[in-house]
C-alpha cells in the first residue's frame, strides 16, 4: 500500500468503516483491521516531520479514534459483546498508532 492507497483507505474508514460499522456493533476482522494499522503507519511515515498536515486526513483520523473508543465504550456499559481480541488488543494497537501520528513520534517512544 501506498501513501495515496493509505489516505484513500483512512478516508473511507472514518465515513463508512470502522467509525460507523462500531455503532451498529459490527468489528472489522484482524486481517482488516490490519489494514488499517498499516495505512495509519504508512501516513504516520510519510508525514513524519512535516510542518504542515493534510487537514482532511488528520479530521479523518481523529474521528476513527474518537468514533470507535466511543462506540467501543457504549458498548460495553450495555454489555454488548464485542470481539476479545478487539477489546484486549486492537483499540490499544489503534490508539497507540493515532497518538504516534498526532503527536509525531514513534509509537515505542
Amino acid at each position: 500500500m501506498n501513501a495515496e492507497e493509505a489516505r484513500a483507505l483512512i478516508l473511507r474508514e472514518s465515513t463508512e468503516g470502522i467509525a460507523y460499522s462500531t455503532r451498529w456493533g459490527k468489528y472489522p476482522d484482524r486481517a482488516h483491521f490490519s489494514q488499517i494499522i498499516e495505512a495509519i503507519q504508512i501516513l504516520h511515515r510519510n508525514n513524519r516531520g512535516q510542518k504542515q498536515v493534510d487537514r482532511e486526513l488528520f479530521a479523518a483520523l481523529f474521528v476513527i479514534g474518537d468514533q470507535v473508543q466511543g462506540n467501543l465504550d457504549g458498548a460495553i456499559s450495555k454489555n454488548i459483546e464485542i470481539p476479545a481480541w478487539f477489546q484486549e488488543e486492537g483499540i490499544v494497537e489503534l490508539t497507540s498508532a493515532l497518538y504516534a501520528i498526532f503527536e509525531d513520534h514513534d509509537e515505542l517512544e
